[in-house]
């Protein structure tokens, strides 16, 4: 299990990382006014938000180190949390090596970003999904129970 999202994960940042390098000083128009592969330097958070980068280092390795706490406890959650890991890591492995982070999506006016943002965007979905259907399925088990319950008296 653990083993499986440490080889996913690192998949998903050596491919974030070389893009990135790949990405260095150019852009690139793939679709004409709507899709382009451009480089920039984001000194701040999600969508550049601008914030203290130690601060969000420290945040950074916070949550990869509660997402590590949790793998074991969720184990049908291994592909959001891969995808959120390999996203913070990749992100962090950015600030900590060049003091920003490298984007280079840029889809119409919307702000740049990069694909560690949509990993953690994608696994978080993945992730509020399956753990509200979890929350669900168990309140149901539990009406079940409690009706079944009743019935017998």
């Amino acid at each position: 299990m653990c083993k499986k999202i440490i080889f996913i994960s690192i998949g998903l940042i050596i491919t974030d990382q070389i893009i990135k390098k790949i990405m260095l000083n150019k852009q690139i128009e793939i679709i004409k006014n709507i899709f382009y592969l451009e480089y920039l330097q984001n000194n701040g958070i999600v969508f550049g938000i601008k914030m203290n980068n130690c601060l969000v280092i420290f945040l950074s390795i916070l949550i990869i180190l509660i997402f590590i706490k949790i793998i074991n406890k969720y184990k049908y959650l291994t592909n959001s949390i891969s995808l959120i890991f390999a996203g913070s890591i990749s992100n962090t492995i950015d600030r900590i090596i060049r003091g920003y982070v490298v984007d280079y999506i840029k889809i119409f006016e919307l702000p740049i970003f990069n694909l560690a943002d949509v990993f953690i965007i994608i696994g978080v979905l993945i992730f509020w999904k399956k753990f509200i259907f979890e929350i669900i399925n168990k309140n149901k088990e539990n009406d079940n129970n409690n009706n079944s319950k009743e019935y017998r008296r």
